[in-house]
Formats: C-alpha cells, sequence, structure tokens
C-alpha cells in the first residue's frame, strides 16, 4: 500500500487541545494561521504558502485573510508567532479556507487532518453558543436578584418608617442595645 492511500493512525492524530489554541479571532471570524496550519498538515509553510497563493481567487470569500501589521504584532504580544518568524505575509484562515485548502490538496491525510480542524472549529462554536447562553441566563439571575433585593429594601423602608412612627423622631437607640431593645418591646428584625 503507497504511502498516499494510508489513513492517519491515532498515532499521529493531532490533539484538538493543539488545534484549539490555535485558533484565535481576527475580524470577527475564528481563524488558523498559515503557520500552525502547516504544521498540523505537515508541510512545509513555503508549500502551503504557495498552494494559498495558487489558489487564492478560488477561496469563498471571507475565508482568507492577509493578515495586517497590527494584527501580526497582536500574534507576537500572545506568542503565537515569534518575533523572527516575521514575513511580509502571514495567511489567516477560516473554517471553510481549512476545508477548500485541504480538498485542493486531496491525500487522505490532509483530509483527515482538515476534517478535524474543521470538527474543533465546530466545538469552539459550540462553546461560544454555550458560553452566550449562560451569559444570558447569568442576566436573567441578576435581574431576579436585583428584585428581590429591591422588595426586601422597600420593606425594610416601611418597617423602619413604622417604627420611627411609633416611638417618634427624637427618640434613637444606641447600636449597642438595639437588638436588647427589639426583643423587649417585641420589634421586628430589619
Amino acid at each position: 500500500m503507497g504511502e498516499r492511500n494510508m489513513k492517519f493512525n491515532n498515532d499521529n492524530t493531532i490533539g484538538n487541545d493543539r488545534i484549539l489554541n490555535a485558533i484565535f479571532t481576527v475580524r470577527g471570524k475564528k481563524v488558523i494561521i498559515d503557520k500552525h496550519l502547516s504544521e498540523f498538515l505537515k508541510f512545509d509553510l513555503r508549500e502551503i504558502r504557495g498552494k494559498i497563493n495558487a489558489l487564492k481567487n478560488d477561496f469563498p470569500s471571507n475565508s482568507l485573510y492577509i493578515l495586517q501589521p497590527r494584527e501580526i504584532e497582536f500574534l507576537h504580544s500572545k506568542n503565537l508567532i515569534a518575533e523572527s518568524e516575521t514575513v511580509e505575509t502571514i495567511y489567516a484562515i477560516t473554517e471553510e479556507g481549512v476545508l477548500c485548502l485541504g480538498n485542493t490538496i486531496g491525500s487522505e491525510e490532509v483530509l483527515d487532518v482538515s476534517n478535524q480542524i474543521v470538527y474543533v472549529f465546530g466545538l469552539v462554536r459550540k462553546m461560544l453558543n454555550n458560553l452566550e447562553k449562560l451569559k444570558n441566563n447569568l442576566g436573567l439571575v441578576k435581574d431576579k436578584l436585583e428584585k428581590i433585593h429591591q422588595k426586601n429594601a422597600n420593606k425594610a423602608t416601611v418597617v423602619k418608617n413604622e417604627e420611627s412612627n411609633l416611638l417618634g423622631s427624637d427618640f434613637v437607640i444606641n447600636p449597642k442595645y438595639s437588638d436588647r431593645f427589639k426583643l423587649r418591646f417585641g420589634m421586628p428584625d430589619c
């Protein structure tokens, strides 16, 4: 059996965590940079960039970005690429771009890895969706707690107003003895 027909076995697959750490947001899209994609696909970076350059017009719109200097600086600040690796063109590739490139290269190994990368993109999307739902649920809980707090604050105000009406405006309880006073005269806790 030739090497082209060999499937990736589990020993050669890339861990999902490793792929997950290579995905980040550029221009509102989740992307992977060409350097990481070349490592995962086990291709030389120049070969991947050559393929991308040759097929640039065949990629779906908004699936391939050339990073701007400020975006490259961001990658440096997060240690996603080393300062020494700076080149003029660094590509950021979306999930659709990964599929397009994988299908263009066409070997089973590359297709397997491309599918795994796309799977992790899906996991990221699912996690973000779950985080958004959690954020919405926390907002609902916060609103309910604020209503309960406001309701309790209103009850406390009513009780204090009733106390001051009973005791008169000149009557002051020493805080040191306030608990004893409430017990002795049967006043409710606030």
